[in-house]
């Protein structure tokens, strides 16, 4: 494991550095690069905030993909967490059995402004009444919500919007790979 981290780790350094010299010479990439990182928590290491806080507005996207938010709150710690999470600008939020990160993410996803209007008739006509506005905020998604998402069901925030959204299925691809067999070991 010890060794995958360190592999990891050199193999991140190597774009924090191209990036910066990208940065450093004030001109952007030309066509955007992206790094996808399945179970990001074996690729966290106190400094990739760096990487995080650079690269979106040099031309590269950062997709890390973890189980929970306590992995990158394990690897990194809280405040070095959070500074990895105040950087990424789309999220998916996928079905969980914890309550507390149902929680936060409904939290997250914010409220919606929702108004009710009432109007009121008095005995003496129809001219006659009163008319109410109640306003109340009402959460997009609550926790029951995003308890109940199915396979490939999610909510997305990008860019200031908020979406539901169907992920298509996709099967196993047809390929396979095979090592190579060694005379010895």
């Amino acid at each position: 494991q010890k060794v995958s981290e360190l592999f990891l780790k050199s193999f991140l350094k190597m774009f924090e550095r191209v990036f910066g010299l990208i940065g450093s010479s004030g001109r952007g990439m030309s066509r955007r690069v992206g790094l996808l990182i399945d179970e990001a928590k074996t690729c966290m290491y106190p400094g990739i905030e760096e990487l995080y806080n650079k690269s979106a507005q040099l031309g590269m996207t950062i997709g890390g993909y973890t189980q929970s938010r306590g992995d990158i709150k394990y690897k990194l710690g809280a405040d070095l967490a959070e500074v990895v999470e105040d950087c990424v600008n789309t999220l998916f939020y996928l079905r969980t059995n914890s309550k507390t990160a149902r929680e936060y993410m409904a939290e997250n996803l914010g409220k919606k402004r929702k108004h009710n209007y009432n109007y009121t008739a008095q005995a003496g006509g129809v001219t006659d009444g009163r008319f109410m506005i109640e306003t109340k905020d009402e959460e997009l998604a609550t926790p029951d919500h995003l308890k109940k998402l199915g396979v490939g069901q999610a909510y997305m925030m990008h860019a200031g919007e908020k979406y539901r959204v169907e992920l298509p299925f996709q099967d196993e691809p047809y390929g396979r790979i095979e090592k190579p067999k060694l005379k010895e070991k």
